[in-house]
């Protein structure tokens, strides 16, 4: 798990910083033979994940879609205006509810691209504590 503190005032900015988090926590959680060298099969797998990030720009939310072989999940959204209501902040992290949805309300608020100050794993975005 990476903690991540940078903040940002750029959505896209702080979406891209998120992702850099999420690869630098599958890479530092290889495995490592006893010369604490990386194989080529793993070095290979960490390529393979750093590119298989998809960003989908929608109305409302900016989705993160992970590929990993054939498949395609979506890892996770980002708000991107302040809601109406005002219980979604611009920067927001969501947890995904679906493929291109997202939960909106208690904990599906995982943290703030622009705020910092939250943790990332490469399987997501932890919960707030």
């Amino acid at each position: 798990m990476k903690q991540v503190t940078k903040q940002f005032t750029d959505v896209m900015d702080g979406v891209k910083n998120l992702i850099k988090a999420a690869n630098a926590d599958y890479c530092d959680s290889t495995s490592y033979d006893g010369s604490k060298t990386k194989s080529d099969v793993r070095l290979e797998m960490e390529e393979k994940f750093k590119n298989g990030w998809t960003i989908k720009d929608g109305k409302k939310y900016i989705g993160i879609y992970k590929s990993l072989g054939n498949q395609q999940s979506i890892w996770g959204g980002v708000v991107k205006e302040d809601s109406a209501n005002g219980l979604l902040k611009k920067g927001d992290i969501l947890k995904a509810a679906g493929f291109g949805s997202y939960t909106l309300r208690g904990a599906g608020r995982r943290g703030n691209v622009l705020n910092g100050n939250f943790s990332v794993s490469w399987t997501g975005a932890s919960y707030l504590v």
